[in-house]
């Protein structure tokens, strides 16, 4: 699923049984199309902000490609090889001393997707998102030193620069989601007996938005601000490995562009928060718990506070435990994408039980 706003929401996982997989230039813009019709209007961007351009556009160009002129004869080399190879830096300095060698190396080692593992390696959770994740780590790392302001970094355009793979890491996280996000063909029911639920939906393993449930629990509690006045300072889970304070979550929540954020993941909400806890009730429809039979350490974590910004989500899955879990979402938009048991969706390749799952 995808997160078209910063949403908010509890999860918590209830009866075992075996859950389905889940999961051309106008003035100052681009469009993904050979026009600029309102067909194609839903899918623009802005300019890249080095002046990327997709790949077919070299056709265009009597240029060539800056790419390929200067990386030489690394440009047989496919974009996403080299930033594998990019991958494999262990020194931040060395990603530093590629801007240096020539423009192509310069774009390339701008990517976040390079300079996340660095701060959440080198700071854990303690930061502040600085609006790139190259800046957070100059600023963090200037900051150890008493230095605390960020200084200029290079904003220019290269001309003839075409590659598909810089250029849709740029669509992805600026392209406007809501368009799509809008489709849907999940029953939405409210008023919906327990019986009318096992029949129509739990037993043909099908899902269900229900409506009416969330809006009679304490939402006021689940708020942005109430959750900052109350537990701004406590650190939560994140997806990413590393414990962030609510309110440096919030901050990094409110200026990154990326193509997979954080997102908090936490499984021990209820015993730091307990008027978050208390703020929900589990619905009549999943009352029976099998797990709750265990006890203590023996049971598997059951609940979860999840929050993130815009893109923030998971790939396909299927839940651990073969367990169901139901999702009540305070604010915000999530999409879930959904296939049958017997289907396996696109780029998924699970192991022949069925546990492991990889995408």
């Amino acid at each position: 699923f995808f997160r078209q706003t910063q949403k908010i929401a509890m999860n918590q996982d209830s009866r075992v049984h075996i859950n389905s997989g889940k999961r051309q230039k106008a003035n100052s813009s681009f469009y993904f199309g050979a026009d600029a019709s309102s067909k194609y209007k839903r899918h623009q961007v802005e300019p890249h902000p080095f002046g990327i351009k997709p790949l077919g556009n070299r056709y265009l160009s009597r240029n060539g490609n800056v790419r390929d002129e200067s990386f030489g004869i690394l440009s047989m080399l496919d974009d996403r090889i080299i930033f594998g190879i990019l991958e494999t830096l262990e020194d931040f300095k060395d990603l530093v001393r590629l801007n240096f060698v020539c423009k192509s190396f310069f774009v390339f080692s701008q990517a976040d997707s390079l300079w996340k593992p660095f701060v959440l390696e080198t700071f854990g959770g303690d930061f502040r998102f600085q609006g790139s994740w190259k800046k957070t780590f100059v600023f963090e790392t200037l900051a150890k030193r008493g230095i605390n302001q960020i200084p200029p970094f290079a904003s220019f355009k290269i001309e003839d620069f075409f590659s598909d793979v810089i250029f849709n890491q740029w669509y992805c996280v600026t392209v406007d989601l809501a368009a799509w996000s809008k489709f849907e063909n999940i029953d939405r029911r409210d008023n919906l007996s327990y019986e009318e639920f096992v029949e129509q939906y739990e037993k043909p393993n099908r899902p269900v938005i229900i409506t009416d449930v969330v809006k009679n629990w304490n939402s006021e509690a689940w708020s942005k601000e109430k959750m900052l006045e109350r537990y701004g300072d406590i650190a939560f889970k994140t997806d990413q490995g590393v414990n962030m304070t609510l309110k440096d979550y919030f901050q990094y929540c409110s200026e990154i562009k990326e193509v997979s954020p954080m997102y908090l993941f936490d499984n021990t909400f209820a015993e730091k928060c307990t008027e978050l806890f208390k703020g929900y009730e589990i619905p009549k429809y999943f009352k029976e718990d099998f797990f709750s039979l265990l006890q203590g350490n023996d049971r598997p974590s059951f609940r979860w506070i999840l929050v993130g910004p815009p893109r923030s989500g998971s790939s396909f899955h299927k839940d651990p435990n073969f367990t169901s879990a139901w999702n009540g979402l305070f604010s915000g938009c999530k999409k879930w994408i959904l296939y049958p048991p017997e289907e396996i969706p696109p780029g998924v390749h699970p192991s022949e039980d069925g546990w492991e799952v990889e995408t």
